[in-house]
C-alpha cells in the first residue's frame, strides 16, 4: 500500500519503474520473470494521469521487449482498447501483427464482431426509445429528454474503431494470409451443428436443469408433485420457438420429418394443464426426446470434407502459409504450419457438447484433431473459460520450473481454444483421452444394452416418490 501511495503521489516513480521493467524484459531470458514484469507494467498503467505520462513511456520503449513475450498478453491488450490506455495498446498490438498476424487476427476479429453486434443492438434500442418518446403528446409525464447518443456509445465506439484500424493494417501488410484465414472461417461456418444437433444440445441442458431442481432439498418433500420452475418453462418454450424458426430442408423427406418433429414436440410439451407442468413427467418426456434425436445424430455421424467444405478439401500448404489453429497461444521457437485438411468429419459428443471433429495434417507430418463447437448460447461464459485456460497455461510454465512438480510431471491438461467467431470456437482434441462418464456410457451400450445411462438416477427418483406415497397413505389411515 505504501508503494501504491507513492505511485499515486508522484508519477515519476511509476514512469521510472516501467522503464526499468522494460529494460529488464529485454535482457532477461527467464520467461517467468518476464511475465511478472509485464504484468506489473500493465498494473502500473492504471495509475496514469490525463497527460498519459506512463502510456507514452511504454509506447516509446515497448519495442525493446521481444515480440514473443507479448503474445501471451494479447487478450489483456485487446481488453485495454476500451480504456484510456488504448493508444499504447494499439501500438503494441500493431507491432505483434506485423510479425505474427495469425496470432492477432482471430482474437481481434472476434472482439470486433462482438463489439459491433453490441453496438448495433444498443443503437437500435436507443432509436426505438427516441421514436417512442417523440410520439408521446406534449405534457405527458412519461415524456423525457433523451440524449442524442446512448450512454454505451462512449464505451463501444472507440473500441470498435481501434479494432477496425488494426484489421485494416493487418490486411494491408498480409493480404494473402488474411484472405486464406477469412476463407477458412467462412467455410468452417458451414460445419455448424444441424438443427437436430442444436435441439439435442438444448435438451441436454434443460435435463440438467430439471435434475438439479429435482434433487434440491426444498423439493424432496413431495417429488412427484413438484412443478417445473419458470426458468425451465421459458427454456422449453425457447426450444419450441427455435424449432419454428428453423428453415425447412430442401429434401422433401427431411422436410416432412422436420415438420412432424415440430408438431410432436408441441404436443408433448403442452403446458395448458397443471399435470403437464409436473417435473417428473417433463423429465421423462425430455429423455425420450433425447433417445430419438440421438438415433438421428448417429445416422449422420460421419461426413466428408468434399460434401460440406470444398475450400478446406482443396487447401494445401502452397495455397497460403497458415499455422495450426491456436499455435501462438504457447510461444515457442518453431511453429507448425497447416499442410492440408483431412477429408473425414465426425460428429461426436464430448465435454457435454455436440461437436464436429476435423483433422489437420501439420507440416511436421502429424495429424491434429480439432473440435468445432457452437457456443452461441453461452458466449460470455465461453470467453471466461478462455481467460481461465490462459491462466492455467501460465501456471504450467511455473510448475515446470519447480523441482518437485517437474519430477512428478505435474501439469494441467490445457487444450488450445480459439474463438473463430462470437458463436463458435475450435478446441484442440485428443482422441486418446477418455472420461469415466464415457467409459460408463460405453459399458451401458455394449455390455448391458437394457440398462439406460441415467437408470440409477431414475431409480432413486422413483423409489423416493414411492416411499413418500406410502408414508402419506399410512398417515391418512392413522
Amino acid at each position: 500500500m505504501d508503494r501504491v501511495n507513492i505511485y499515486k503521489a508522484n508519477l515519476y516513480h511509476a514512469e521510472s519503474a516501467i522503464a526499468c521493467y522494460l529494460q529488464a524484459c529485454s535482457k532477461q531470458k527467464d520467461d517467468s520473470k518476464v511475465r511478472r514484469y509485464i504484468s506489473r507494467i500493465l498494473w502500473l498503467l492504471t495509475f496514469d494521469s490525463v497527460d498519459e505520462v506512463l502510456s507514452k513511456c511504454l509506447e516509446q520503449f515497448h519495442t525493446s521487449v521481444h515480440i514473443e513475450k507479448w503474445l501471451e498478453w494479447v487478450p489483456q491488450l485487446l481488453a485495454g482498447l476500451g480504456s484510456k490506455e488504448a493508444r499504447v495498446f494499439h501500438a503494441i498490438l500493431q507491432t505483434i501483427g506485423r510479425v505474427h498476424p495469425q496470432a492477432l487476427y482471430f482474437p481481434i476479429r472476434n472482439v470486433y464482431l462482438t463489439v459491433r453486434g453490441e453496438y448495433q443492438e444498443v443503437m437500435a434500442r436507443h432509436k426505438n426509445l427516441v421514436e417512442y418518446n417523440r410520439n408521446l403528446p406534449d405534457g405527458d409525464p412519461m415524456k423525457k429528454d433523451i440524449p442524442d447518443q446512448p450512454p454505451e456509445f462512449a464505451r463501444l465506439k472507440p473500441r470498435m474503431s481501434w479494432c477496425n484500424k488494426l484489421l485494416h493494417v493487418l490486411r494491408e501488410i498480409h493480404p494473402t494470409m488474411l484472405n486464406a484465414l477469412e476463407s477458412i472461417i467462412e467455410t468452417l461456418h458451414y460445419m455448424k451443428d444441424a438443427w437436430y444437433d442444436e435441439v439435442l444440445q438444448k435438451l441436454y441442458t434443460v435435463i440438467q436443469m430439471c435434475e438439479t431442481e429435482a434433487f434440491e432439498i426444498d423439493h424432496r418433500q413431495d417429488v412427484l408433485n413438484v412443478k417445473i420452475s419458470q426458468q425451465i418453462y421459458k427454456y422449453i418454450t425457447g426450444i419450441m420457438q427455435y424449432l419454428n424458426t428453423v428453415p425447412a430442408n430442401s429434401r422433401s423427406r427431411d422436410a416432412s420429418k422436420q415438420t412432424t418433429i415440430k408438431q410432436r414436440f408441441e404436443a408433448d410439451f403442452d403446458f395448458s394443464n397443471n399435470q403437464g407442468k409436473k417435473l417428473h413427467k417433463v423429465l421423462k418426456t425430455l429423455k425420450c426426446w433425447v433417445k430419438m434425436l440421438d438415433k438421428t445424430q448417429s445416422n449422420n455421424s460421419k461426413n466428408y470434407m468434399e460434401e460440406r467444405c470444398s475450400y478446406l478439401s482443396k487447401f494445401c500448404s502452397s495455397s497460403a502459409e497458415v499455422y495450426l489453429i491456436g499455435e501462438f497461444l504457447n510461444p515457442k521457437a518453431h511453429y507448425v504450419k497447416i499442410a492440408r485438411f483431412l477429408p473425414k468429419i465426425e460428429t461426436i459428443r464430448k465435454h457435454s457438447l455436440t461437436a464436429r471433429r476435423l483433422f489437420i495434417r501439420g507440416s511436421n507430418g502429424k495429424v491434429y484433431p480439432y473440435l468445432m463447437v457452437n457456443t452461441s448460447s453461452h458466449v460470455k461464459l465461453a470467453r471466461s473459460e478462455e481467460r481461465f485456460l490462459q491462466l492455467l497455461r501460465m501456471f504450467n510454465k511455473s510448475l515446470v520450473q519447480r523441482k518437485e512438480s517437474c519430477r512428478r510431471n505435474l501439469q494441467w491438461s490445457v487444450p488450445k481454444v480459439v474463438a473463430v467467431a462470437p458463436g463458435s470456437r475450435l478446441i484442440e482434441d485428443n482422441t486418446s483421452n477418455i472420461s469415466v462418464l464415457e467409459i460408463y456410457r460405453w459399458y451401458c451400450k455394449n455390455r448391458t444394452p437394457e440398462m439406460e445411462v441415467d437408470a440409477p438416477i431414475a431409480y432413486y427418483y422413483e423409489q423416493l416418490g414411492r416411499m413418500q406415497n406410502e408414508v402419506q397413505y399410512l398417515t391418512v389411515s392413522l
